[in-house]
């Protein structure tokens, strides 16, 4: 492959990830396999983005001296709105098959159900309504810099959903994860890796004080990909969409109660 095909497939790939990702308006984008391979890279960019955007919205909303529980509420409506619900569906869809305590074929067919069960209904509560609260005591604390949480958080949760995406077994051959793993290598989940730890770099050269939280929120990110990972395998015997986006909401929201013990028991 040649340069300029590569440069013309990074592209698309960038566009296809902005447009599976976001919001953000991506109409040239390309849906094949080969082009989904070079979007996940683009995971956690199109994450730094989301960051990005909801930082700038932080500082216009924080110019209005409006309070820490009114900011958070902004913050957390635009961790879904930004992405346009589509992790939160899967959330849902993971949560009403799980909690069917079916067999793995049945859950499976319980994901396709477009009906929204009640398990779907109590753990989105549960999780947006810790997201929220979470968020706000790191603003009122005041102590972790929210623009280093909001740099994080959407960049780790999409690293994780893309790693699921292209490395864990596959609950079936058909559909969106084995869509995105059709022209994958071996190396992918790596380049994924490595992207992502260059962003947190970068983060931690605008602010070396920071590098304990950060390595704090890592550990703590690691060890629920890969028990996430695990009870995905055991409970449905591999890894669909729905999944992947199940993971990179219950990730971010675990990004954000890490801030709070971090706080709490390590910056006290």
């Amino acid at each position: 492959m040649n340069m300029k095909e590569t440069q013309r497939l990074l592209w698309q790939g960038f566009q296809m990830a902005a447009a599976f990702l976001s919001i953000f308006p991506a109409k040239n984008a390309v849906w094949d396999t080969k082009t989904a391979r070079y979007a996940v890279f683009f995971f956690p960019i199109c994450g730094a983005l989301i960051g990005l955007v909801t930082w700038a919205a932080y500082i216009v909303l924080e110019s209005l001296y409006l309070p820490a529980y009114i900011l958070a509420f902004f913050i957390v409506l635009l961790s879904v709105v930004l992405h346009g619900g589509l992790h939160l569906d899967g959330w849902m869809d993971v949560s009403d098959a799980a909690f069917s305590w079916r067999d793995k074929e049945q859950k499976l067919e319980i994901m396709k159900d477009s009906r929204t069960g009640a398990a779907a209904v109590w753990t989105t509560i549960f999780l947006l309504a810790g997201r929220l609260l979470f968020v706000m005591y790191v603003l009122e604390t005041d102590v972790l810099p929210i623009w280093f949480v909001l740099l994080t958080a959407p960049v780790l949760a999409r690293t994780a959903m893309g790693h699921l995406l292209i490395s864990a077994p596959l609950a079936k051959k058909d559909g969106l994860a084995a869509w995105f793993r059709a022209d994958s290598k071996q190396y992918d989940a790596w380049m994924l890796l490595l992207i992502s730890s260059c962003w947190l770099l970068f983060l931690f050269l605008l602010a070396p004080s920071y590098i304990g939280a950060g390595m704090f929120i890592g550990m703590i990110v690691a060890a629920v990909y890969w028990l996430g990972r695990y009870l995905f395998i055991k409970w449905f015997g591999g890894i669909n969409g729905d999944m992947a986006g199940a993971l990179c909401e219950g990730v971010e929201t675990v990004i954000w109660f890490t801030s709070v013990l971090y706080i709490s028991y390590v910056m006290a």
